[in-house]
C-alpha cells in the first residue's frame, strides 16, 4: 500500500513541477485543457488495468 501511495504522490509532485514549465509556453486555458485531456487519459488507463487486475481475494 505504501509503494502505491508512494507513486501516485510522486505523479502528483512531477505533474505540479510541469505547470510552471507550461506556463512559459501556453496559456492559462490551454494549460487548463491539458490536464483535463491527461486526466481522462489516465482515468481510461486505470479502468483499463482495473478489468484486468483480479481484487485481492478473488477467485478467477
Amino acid at each position: 500500500m505504501e509503494e502505491f501511495l508512494d507513486i501516485e504522490g510522486d505523479y502528483q509532485i512531477t505533474r505540479r513541477q510541469y505547470v510552471p514549465k507550461f506556463r512559459g509556453i501556453m496559456s492559462d486555458i490551454k494549460l487548463v485543457r491539458y490536464f483535463q485531456i491527461e486526466n481522462k487519459i489516465k482515468a481510461l488507463v486505470d479502468f483499463e488495468l482495473a478489468e484486468k487486475i483480479p481484487l485481492i481475494g478473488e477467485q478467477q
